[in-house]
Protein backbone atom coordinates (compact mmCIF):
# COMPACT_ATOMS: atom_id res chain seq x y z
CA UNK A 1 0.00 0.00 0.00
CA UNK A 2 1.28 3.46 -0.93
CA UNK A 3 1.96 5.99 1.85
CA UNK A 4 -0.70 8.65 2.51
CA UNK A 5 0.06 11.91 0.70
CA UNK A 6 -3.27 13.71 0.82
CA UNK A 7 -6.36 14.11 2.97
CA UNK A 8 -9.93 14.72 1.86
CA UNK A 9 -11.26 18.03 3.26
CA UNK A 10 -14.73 16.46 3.35
CA UNK A 11 -14.35 13.04 5.05
CA UNK A 12 -10.70 13.32 6.27
CA UNK A 13 -9.75 10.03 4.55
CA UNK A 14 -6.13 9.80 3.39
CA UNK A 15 -4.79 8.42 0.11
CA UNK A 16 -1.83 8.66 -2.25
CA UNK A 17 -1.66 11.26 -5.01
CA UNK A 18 -1.42 8.42 -7.55
CA UNK A 19 -4.78 7.00 -6.39
CA UNK A 20 -6.33 10.48 -6.47
CA UNK A 21 -5.15 11.02 -10.06
CA UNK A 22 -6.49 7.61 -11.17
CA UNK A 23 -9.86 8.56 -9.73
CA UNK A 24 -9.83 11.86 -11.64
CA UNK A 25 -9.34 13.91 -8.44
CA UNK A 26 -12.30 12.40 -6.59
CA UNK A 27 -11.81 11.17 -3.03
CA UNK A 28 -11.78 7.35 -3.06
CA UNK A 29 -13.84 7.29 0.15
CA UNK A 30 -16.59 9.88 -0.35
CA UNK A 31 -16.27 10.99 -4.02
CA UNK A 32 -15.56 14.61 -3.00
CA UNK A 33 -14.25 16.40 -6.12
CA UNK A 34 -10.93 18.22 -5.80
CA UNK A 35 -9.57 20.68 -8.36
CA UNK A 36 -7.95 19.14 -11.43
CA UNK A 37 -4.21 19.24 -11.04
CA UNK A 38 -4.24 18.87 -7.22
CA UNK A 39 -1.03 16.85 -7.29
CA UNK A 40 1.21 18.73 -4.86
CA UNK A 41 1.35 16.96 -1.48
CA UNK A 42 0.86 19.43 1.39
CA UNK A 43 1.81 19.15 5.07
CA UNK A 44 1.23 21.53 7.95
CA UNK A 45 4.13 22.91 9.98
CA UNK A 46 3.51 20.06 12.44
CA UNK A 47 3.70 17.42 9.69
CA UNK A 48 -0.04 16.71 9.39
CA UNK A 49 -1.06 15.53 5.90
CA UNK A 50 -3.44 18.06 4.31
CA UNK A 51 -5.42 18.29 1.09
CA UNK A 52 -3.11 18.39 -1.97
CA UNK A 53 -3.11 21.55 -4.06
CA UNK A 54 -2.29 22.63 -7.60
CA UNK A 55 1.24 23.61 -8.56
CA UNK A 56 0.02 27.16 -9.29
CA UNK A 57 -1.44 27.50 -5.77
CA UNK A 58 1.71 26.01 -4.22
CA UNK A 59 3.91 28.48 -6.10
CA UNK A 60 1.78 31.40 -4.86
CA UNK A 61 2.00 30.19 -1.25
CA UNK A 62 5.81 29.94 -1.46
CA UNK A 63 6.09 33.37 -3.13
CA UNK A 64 3.96 34.90 -0.35
CA UNK A 65 6.23 33.35 2.30
CA UNK A 66 3.48 31.14 3.73
CA UNK A 67 5.07 27.82 2.67
CA UNK A 68 8.29 26.16 1.49
CA UNK A 69 9.27 23.09 -0.52
CA UNK A 70 11.21 20.12 0.78
CA UNK A 71 13.62 18.06 -1.32
CA UNK A 72 10.87 15.50 -2.14
CA UNK A 73 8.49 18.07 -3.66
CA UNK A 74 6.20 18.28 -0.63
CA UNK A 75 4.83 21.73 0.18
CA UNK A 76 5.21 22.49 3.88
CA UNK A 77 3.00 25.26 5.23
CA UNK A 78 4.70 27.60 7.68
CA UNK A 79 1.52 27.47 9.76
CA UNK A 80 -0.39 24.59 11.28
CA UNK A 81 -4.08 25.06 10.34
CA UNK A 82 -4.97 22.57 13.07
CA UNK A 83 -3.92 25.34 15.51
CA UNK A 84 -6.37 27.93 14.13
CA UNK A 85 -9.06 27.32 16.77
CA UNK A 86 -6.48 27.61 19.54
CA UNK A 87 -5.03 30.81 18.00
CA UNK A 88 -8.52 32.30 17.76
CA UNK A 89 -9.10 31.66 21.50
CA UNK A 90 -5.75 33.25 22.36
CA UNK A 91 -6.55 36.37 20.33
CA UNK A 92 -10.10 36.70 21.73
CA UNK A 93 -8.74 36.47 25.29
CA UNK A 94 -5.86 38.89 24.62
CA UNK A 95 -8.11 41.49 22.96
CA UNK A 96 -11.06 40.98 25.38
CA UNK A 97 -13.33 39.98 22.43
CA UNK A 98 -13.48 43.66 21.42
CA UNK A 99 -13.34 44.91 17.83
CA UNK A 100 -10.21 47.01 17.65
CA UNK A 101 -11.57 48.96 14.69
CA UNK A 102 -14.81 50.22 16.24
CA UNK A 103 -14.88 49.11 19.89
CA UNK A 104 -17.96 46.87 19.56
CA UNK A 105 -18.08 43.19 20.48
CA UNK A 106 -15.89 41.10 18.17
CA UNK A 107 -17.03 37.90 16.48
CA UNK A 108 -14.12 37.36 14.04
CA UNK A 109 -10.36 37.72 13.95
CA UNK A 110 -8.71 39.99 11.38
CA UNK A 111 -5.22 39.72 9.90
CA UNK A 112 -3.05 42.73 10.79
CA UNK A 113 -1.09 42.12 7.58
CA UNK A 114 -3.66 40.74 5.11
CA UNK A 115 -3.40 37.08 4.14
CA UNK A 116 -3.17 38.17 0.50
CA UNK A 117 0.05 40.05 1.40
CA UNK A 118 1.58 37.00 3.10
CA UNK A 119 0.20 37.60 6.58
CA UNK A 120 -0.06 34.26 8.42
CA UNK A 121 -2.89 33.01 10.62
CA UNK A 122 -0.96 33.41 13.86
CA UNK A 123 -1.66 35.39 17.07
CA UNK A 124 1.21 37.75 16.21
CA UNK A 125 -0.69 38.73 13.06
CA UNK A 126 -4.28 38.59 14.32
CA UNK A 127 -6.55 40.80 16.37
CA UNK A 128 -10.26 40.88 17.15
CA UNK A 129 -12.75 42.53 14.82
CA UNK A 130 -16.49 42.54 14.34
CA UNK A 131 -17.74 41.02 11.10
CA UNK A 132 -18.84 44.41 9.74
CA UNK A 133 -15.40 46.02 10.14
CA UNK A 134 -13.59 42.89 8.95
CA UNK A 135 -15.62 42.79 5.72
CA UNK A 136 -15.41 46.54 5.21
CA UNK A 137 -11.61 46.49 5.51
CA UNK A 138 -11.14 43.61 3.03
CA UNK A 139 -7.41 43.65 2.09
CA UNK A 140 -6.79 47.29 2.98
CA UNK A 141 -3.54 48.17 4.77
CA UNK A 142 -4.11 48.75 8.52
CA UNK A 143 -2.90 52.39 8.39
CA UNK A 144 -5.06 53.16 5.37
CA UNK A 145 -8.13 51.64 7.03
CA UNK A 146 -7.50 53.62 10.24
CA UNK A 147 -7.39 56.80 8.13
CA UNK A 148 -10.58 55.78 6.32
CA UNK A 149 -12.41 55.25 9.63
CA UNK A 150 -11.18 58.61 10.94
CA UNK A 151 -12.20 60.33 7.69
CA UNK A 152 -15.72 58.90 8.07
CA UNK A 153 -15.91 60.38 11.58
CA UNK A 154 -15.51 57.01 13.33
CA UNK A 155 -11.89 56.91 14.51
CA UNK A 156 -10.79 53.67 16.16
CA UNK A 157 -10.64 53.92 19.95
CA UNK A 158 -7.70 51.50 19.76
CA UNK A 159 -5.66 53.13 16.98
CA UNK A 160 -2.46 53.19 19.07
CA UNK A 161 -2.80 49.48 19.86
CA UNK A 162 -3.45 48.66 16.17
CA UNK A 163 -0.32 50.58 15.16
CA UNK A 164 1.71 48.62 17.73
CA UNK A 165 0.22 45.30 16.54
CA UNK A 166 1.09 46.33 12.97
CA UNK A 167 4.71 47.00 13.95
CA UNK A 168 4.97 43.63 15.74
CA UNK A 169 3.23 41.75 12.91
CA UNK A 170 5.51 43.30 10.27
CA UNK A 171 8.60 42.16 12.17
CA UNK A 172 7.10 38.69 12.71
CA UNK A 173 6.23 38.24 9.00
CA UNK A 174 9.69 39.43 7.94
CA UNK A 175 11.38 36.92 10.28
CA UNK A 176 9.27 34.12 8.79
CA UNK A 177 10.07 35.19 5.23
CA UNK A 178 13.80 35.31 6.04
CA UNK A 179 13.66 31.81 7.54
CA UNK A 180 11.77 30.49 4.50
CA UNK A 181 14.25 32.06 2.05
CA UNK A 182 17.17 30.50 3.96
CA UNK A 183 15.42 27.14 3.64
CA UNK A 184 14.86 27.67 -0.10
CA UNK A 185 18.53 28.60 -0.70
CA UNK A 186 19.59 25.19 0.63
CA UNK A 187 18.62 23.76 -2.76
CA UNK A 188 15.12 22.42 -2.22
CA UNK A 189 13.13 22.36 -5.41
CA UNK A 190 9.59 21.25 -6.19
CA UNK A 191 9.07 17.88 -7.83
CA UNK A 192 5.56 17.04 -8.92
CA UNK A 193 4.72 13.36 -9.14
CA UNK A 194 3.36 11.97 -12.36
CA UNK A 195 0.48 9.51 -12.83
Amino acid sequence: MEPAEGMCPNCKATWSIRVLMRREFQCPSCDHQLKQGSVVPVKSAKGKILTPCTLDRATKEVAAGRAHWDSRGVLWLNDAPENNAMYRKIVFKRDCATCLWCGNEANTVDHVIPYSDGGPYHPENLFCACETCNQKRQNEDAYTFLELLAGEGHPSPYAGYIVERYRLATAFVQRRRNAASRFERKGSAPRVKGP
